[in-house]
């Protein structure tokens, strides 16, 4: 099934800090990836000595520069890694403007919580189901949409639906936001536009609420930097996207579509299928490197293989994986900092300079979990 297959307020403090953090991020372009040089091996020629019997020698010596990480990006699907915590941006050489299927629910979210935000443990207003609601679901099912059951009369509150939306991706809790938010689909998916420009999401558009549309489009790094802020600035969207599955008051235990979550250190955040779109991930990856410890988000687009929520997954998780493999920790226990030893260009705002190559410096808190990767 189509996940769609398996498938003006804004809040002024926090938000601001994480548009101004995620813009700053982003203001050197699409992507400033020129790739490092390769390793490279040069020899070098003394001057030629004489010696009393005319003949001549040279001493040859020979030095190797080894070049910093560069990424190794999946050669049919786009892509996109961010790192807020130490300025890191990179994306694959196109960023085509493609169809995102689900992910369009991350712009939805981010809508709704601007006009009924809720915080952690609270449960939000709530909706009496309607038979309207009923027969949007049974058609959903029919059409093949991902869905959640809903019963007539059923009362059921934002924070649940959320979990639905975004875990389960039920594309029929979607439509019941959209009315508890006092909007026509038409105006909602108006400011979920208007939004994408005020984000600079220049490469984005929305058609629906869902994502079932041809006409959702967007690119991997457009929906990185979605992403990234929707986790910074909302605690509730954080707390549900970790949960590999929810309980609903009807549909009972559903699973949670994105892969991996729960487990390597996959805190979310969002997973999408359609025929035309292919397999879209988009992940969040908590890394700890000794005490301290950091977020990598991923995003791959337009995986077209036999399983392709679960390829674009694996592809995301690797090129996390591939960030986390040039990071470092550097200084004593009180003054301890991770720091990026990859290639200097996928470092954008302050850095630091030091003898080798350019890492921007950031001490992070850790958390109580612990993540071995190899």
């Amino acid at each position: 099934m189509a996940q769609d297959r398996l498938t003006p307020t804004w809040r002024a403090g926090v938000a601001l800090a994480a548009v101004t953090l995620i813009g700053t991020l982003l203001a050197a372009g699409p992507a400033a990836l020129a790739s490092a040089p390769h390793a490279s091996t040069t020899s070098s020629t003394s001057v030629p000595t004489s010696v009393p019997t005319s003949t001549t020698s040279t001493t040859s010596t020979t030095s190797t520069t080894v070049a910093p990480l560069t990424l190794t990006w999946p050669s049919a699907e786009s892509a996109a890694i961010l790192t807020p915590e130490l300025s890191l941006q990179a994306s694959s050489p196109q960023q085509p403007r493609v169809p995102i299927a689900s992910i369009t629910k991350l712009m939805t979210t981010w809508v709704l919580l601007h006009r009924l935000p809720l915080s952690v443990g609270q449960s939000g207003p709530c909706h009496v189901v309607s038979a309207a609601d009923v027969a949007l679901y049974r058609h959903d099912v029919v059409t093949d949409q991902s869905s959640a059951a809903v019963a007539l009369g059923e009362r059921i509150c934002e924070g649940t639906l959320l979990r639905g939306l975004l875990v389960h991706s039920a594309g029929n809790f979607g439509e019941i936001l959209v009315a508890m938010s006092g909007l026509g689909d038409a105006r909602y998916v108006s400011l979920m536009n208007r939004d994408a420009r005020v984000l600079g999401l220049r490469n984005t558009h929305y058609v629906d609420v869902t994502g079932i549309g041809a006409g959702d489009r967007s690119t991997a790094l457009d929906q990185v930097r979605l992403a990234s802020l929707l986790m910074i600035t909302e605690p509730i969207v954080a707390s549900i996207v970790r949960l590999p599955w929810v309980r609903l008051p009807v549909a009972g235990i559903v699973d949670s579509y994105t892969p991996f979550v729960g487990q390597g250190g996959v805190i979310g955040v969002k997973s999408g299928y359609t025929d035309l779109a292919g397999g879209c991930d988009v992940m969040a990856i908590r890394f700890h490197i000794g005490a301290l410890s950091t977020t990598v988000y991923a995003v791959v687009l337009g995986d077209h293989g036999a399983n392709a929520i679960v390829g674009s997954g694996q592809i995301a998780l690797g090129l996390a994986r591939q960030v986390r493999s040039a990071i470092r920790v550097r200084g004593a226990q009180h003054d301890a900092r991770l720091v990026w030893v990859g290639a200097p260009s996928y470092v954008v705002g302050t850095t630091t300079t030091t003898s080798t190559t350019t890492s921007t410096t950031t001490s992070v808190p850790s958390t109580s979990s612990t993540t071995t990767l190899p």
